[in-house]
Order: C-alpha cells, then sequence, then structure tokens
C-alpha cells in the first residue's frame, strides 16, 4: 500500500544519469521478483535520460509497460528510452509544440492537431494522443477536490543547473553572469547595465526562463506584458 520515491535533489545534475543507470537494474530485479511496483514515474526525465551512450544502453531495459515520464521538452531526452511510450497528456503552455517536439525526437508522423486559442490549454484541460492514431483530442478534467502547490521554493532557492540557470550575457555577449535561481536572479538583475537588461527584455528572454525552469506561469504571463511593452524601461 506505499509508493517509494527516490529524492535525487541531492545528486549533482551531471551524476544522475549514472546514479539512475545503477539503480535501474535493482528496480527491475524487484519487479521481476514481486511485480511491484507497478508503475515507475521518471520525473524531470532528462535529467535521468539525456541523450548519450549511457541512456541508449539503459533503453532495452526500460519496461514496455508500466512506465511514465514527465518532461517539458521531450527533444531533450534519449530517443530510444521513448520507443514504448504509447500515449502523451499534454498540459499547460505550447502543448502543440511539445507535440511536435516528441514526433521529431522519436521520428514519427504528426497527427492533426485540435485549434488551441493563444496555443495554450485552459486550466483543468488536457491535449491526448495515442501514439500512431491520426489525430489528437483535448479532453476536460474533473476539477480535484483537493489544491496542490508546487514545489515552487525548489526553483526560487535551490540550484538549477548550468543548464536550467539563467545567463545575463548582454547584446555582444560579453558577460557570462549566471543565476542559479529566482534569487539570484533578482540579485543580478539589481546590478546589470540597462543595455544587457533590455536586450534580454526585448528577446523575451525573461519569461522563457521562469516558464521552463522556475516553473510559474502566472510570473512569465505577466513578465511577458512588461517585454512586448514599447514604452517599458
Amino acid at each position: 500500500m506505499r509508493s517509494i520515491v527516490v529524492n535525487l535533489l541531492g545528486v549533482p545534475l551531471n551524476d544522475r544519469p549514472t546514479y539512475f543507470a545503477e539503480l535501474l537494474p535493482h528496480i527491475l530485479q524487484e519487479k521481476a521478483r514481486t511485480g511491484r511496483p507497478h508503475w515507475l514515474v521518471i520525473d524531470e526525465t532528462h535529467h535521468l535520460l539525456p541523450h548519450g551512450p549511457s541512456s541508449v544502453a539503459l533503453a532495452p531495459l526500460l519496461p514496455e509497460r508500466g512506465i511514465l515520464f514527465i518532461i517539458v521538452h521531450p527533444g531533450d531526452v534519449e530517443p530510444m528510452t521513448m520507443a514504448n511510450v504509447g500515449t502523451l497528456l499534454l498540459i499547460g503552455g505550447q502543448p502543440a509544440d511539445t507535440l511536435e517536439g516528441f514526433c521529431k525526437a522519436t521520428g514519427e508522423s504528426e497527427p492533426v492537431r485540435p485549434a488551441v486559442q493563444g496555443n495554450k490549454l485552459p486550466s483543468g484541460d488536457a491535449m491526448i494522443w495515442r501514439r500512431g492514431s491520426r489525430e489528437a483530442i483535448v479532453i476536460h478534467m474533473k476539477q480535484p477536490r483537493t489544491v496542490r502547490k508546487r514545489h515552487s521554493r525548489k526553483f526560487a532557492e535551490g540550484n538549477l543547473g548550468s543548464e536550467g540557470s539563467f545567463y545575463f550575457r548582454g547584446p555582444n555577449g560579453k558577460l557570462n553572469l549566471k543565476a542559479s535561481n529566482l534569487q539570484f536572479f533578482l540579485q543580478l538583475a539589481d546590478g546589470v547595465d540597462d543595455e544587457t537588461w533590455d536586450y534580454h527584455r526585448k528577446n523575451g528572454d525573461f519569461s522563457k526562463w521562469v516558464r521552463a525552469h522556475i516553473k510559474d506561469e502566472h510570473l512569465a504571463d505577466e513578465l511577458v506584458k512588461i517585454e512586448v511593452d514599447h514604452k517599458a524601461t
């Protein structure tokens, strides 16, 4: 009646693929012996199965059924590990882009997509595609009876690593100021020159980073308003 969670936040990003490669055989041995776990859920899949020989070697070991990948950008994951993915469930912003990224990564033909206003699904909706079918559909989910809050503190105060950090580089790439979380971002933002700040604002870099790595859709939407405001200084 219990679920086991292995939390790898204490493992450096570069070491996580190796750690997972050592852990997976033990999980599979237990599954062969007991039939459990029924489901193996891999959150932030790109941290554990990125492109590379380690992930390629693990791909044949992954169960054909009972595995759930949770990821924002499918193109960041080793394509061979997604060979047995049968169903995609897409939520939040840019579901069409996520679907396109999956198809490009796996060499799959893209299905017909339903029209989504503003390329963003309303809260409570999801786009679902069963691999091999001709079209994806939008479904409306029942609202949960409890409210769950994301682990926002991790993104605000934790170390997002080199891939998830924001870099103030400026228009000519002269700078390389790394903000490894939202707090560092605010500290660095106070000190960068106006030219650097405005360069990233006009490129929409702030909202893209917050949406992709801080995981705060509301804050990202507010930043977009600033980025597209030509009167902003």
